[in-house]
């Protein structure tokens, strides 16, 4: 583990930035930006020797898997890591009660026996729990989603490719014995894609591409009901109290869980590649073409829009700041009130996710950096 400082200069101008910004790594460093007004300063407090593809916060631990680990960090460091054979991070991720669920790609998708993977953990020691693998039949090779309802954890796999027979699958895990409890197949509904899984009101809702949201009961895997105007494309979308939202068709859309109507849409230039960020006043999306739209998240009226250079793959807001990650390297700090850009830098970031006043980034390593 390593320690720093990395210090991020104010970028003055309109949202485009000037490309001046300064970055040093290193406890000591001879210039003074220090000084300037304005400026936003990163204190790396460690670097951690985990590979981050994806993070994801469950308001006690921050965990992160990647190509070769997977491991739950908290503000003293590691709390435990494992590493992973043959299966490479992937974004279906689920915890409750002490137990986090992963969802694993394998490491070669066109291989006969390539199939989803799913892994269950002790979230306080890292204590392997049990895994499921999904059929081997060259049609569930994706992991898509994960939630964990009523003793049962949900998973979610399916393949990409017009060349396949389209036929998502959900299968229910008892929680605590890793058995199949029920296998769903949602092609019959006419879905493709799988985009999500959620839970709400003690049920298990399935987002499926182009065609709303599958409720199921996690006792029989038996779709309940469906909201077919629910529409999350394959990306997915993000819960926040009694509210699901989602981006889709140039418009990002605030949905009721309860009965899948919509309380307000906002519209956005370019296509969504992740879930919105929301916290509890701003819901922020960012597209492949580099926009980001910050809207609040009562009104739905637009706050103020940026640009970033490249495809946005992450967003996290701390108390004053919005900061974006672009798959080009790039990370870029709004003010969360203006949309001013703060800071501009180039760093290899694939994950990025705030908690504890901390925001973690990384993708070959974790670096866990306070906010000053």
């Amino acid at each position: 583990m390593s320690a720093g400082c990395l210090r991020l200069q104010e970028a003055s101008g309109d949202n485009q930035g000037d490309g001046s910004s300064t970055t040093t790594d290193g406890g000591d460093s001879s210039d003074d930006s220090s000084s300037m007004a304005g400026e936003v300063e990163l204190s790396v407090g460690g670097s951690f020797e985990v590979s981050t593809s994806h993070a994801w916060f469950d308001g006690v631990n921050v965990y992160v898997s990647g190509g070769s680990d997977v491991a739950a960090l908290n503000p003293d460091g590691i709390r435990w890591q494992n590493e992973i054979d043959e299966i490479t991070g992937g974004r279906a991720f689920a915890s409750k009660s002490g137990t986090a669920v992963f969802g694993f790609n394998p490491s070669d998708h066109s291989a006969p026996n390539a199939a989803a993977h799913f892994r269950a953990y002790n979230s306080a020691d890292g204590a392997d729990s049990w895994q499921y693998k999904a059929p081997e039949d060259e049609i569930h090779n994706y992991p898509r989603g994960a939630a964990i309802t009523e003793g049962v954890a949900a998973v979610g796999s399916n393949r990409y490719g017009s060349e396949f027979e389209p036929d998502p699958l959900v299968t229910g895990i008892d929680v605590e014995s890793g058995e199949v409890q029920w296998e769903t197949y949602l092609g019959s509904t006419g879905a493709q894609y799988l985009s999500g899984m959620w839970t709400y009101d003690g049920l298990i809702c399935v987002g499926v591409a182009f065609n709303g949201v599958a409720l199921l009961d996690p006792s029989t895997g038996n779709v309940e009901s469906e909201l077919s105007a629910l529409r999350t494309l394959t990306t997915g979308g993000t819960v926040g109290g009694e509210q699901f939202f989602a981006a889709a068709d140039s418009e990002l859309t605030a949905y009721e869980l309860a009965d899948g109507s919509s309380n307000w849409t906002g519209s956005i230039e370019g296509r969504s590649y992740i879930e919105p960020m929301v916290d509890s006043t701003l819901v922020v999306v960012g597209t492949g073409t580099g926009n980001v739209y910050a809207f609040d998240r009562t009104t739905g009226e637009l706050g103020w829009d940026g640009s970033v250079d490249g495809q946005v793959n992450a967003i996290t807001a701390s108390t004053d700041r919005v900061w974006v990650a672009t798959n080009s390297g790039g990370l870029t700090g709004f003010d969360r009130a203006e949309g001013s850009v703060v800071h501009r830098s180039t760093r290899d970031i694939e994950a990025m996710v705030y908690a504890d006043d901390r925001l973690l980034f990384g993708a070959d390593e974790a670096h866990m950096a306070t906010i000053d």
